[in-house]
């Protein structure tokens, strides 16, 4: 959705020509459009389960997914992984951690 706009509200638009000497002309017919849903991204954490547990020096596999319904699948650094503990802790469908 372009910058400014308000989310399912309802826009009118006109186009008007005008030249270097300030003539404009009668413009185009107005029509509308209603901007769309801003609907937050949803994630899916495949790896690792819920209430998985793991010793100290471990490697946790971290892997998932994400869509939005603007900008459809989401990959690469789109999908930022942080931890309430330590803060930002990956980027991507997957990565390694201790």
């Amino acid at each position: 959705m372009p910058a400014g706009l308000s989310s399912e509200q309802i826009y009118y638009r006109r186009v008007v020509g005008s030249d270097f000497d300030g003539n404009t002309s009668i413009g185009s017919e107005i029509w509308s459009f209603k901007a769309p849903a801003n609907t937050a991204p949803v994630a899916q954490i495949n790896s690792p389960v819920d209430n998985s547990t793991y010793a100290a020096a471990d490697v946790i596999e971290f892997a998932g997914t994400g869509s939005d319904s603007e900008d459809g699948d989401l990959s690469g650094a789109s999908l930022v992984w942080d931890s309430d503990v330590d803060g930002q802790i990956g980027k991507g469908e997957t990565f390694n951690s201790y």
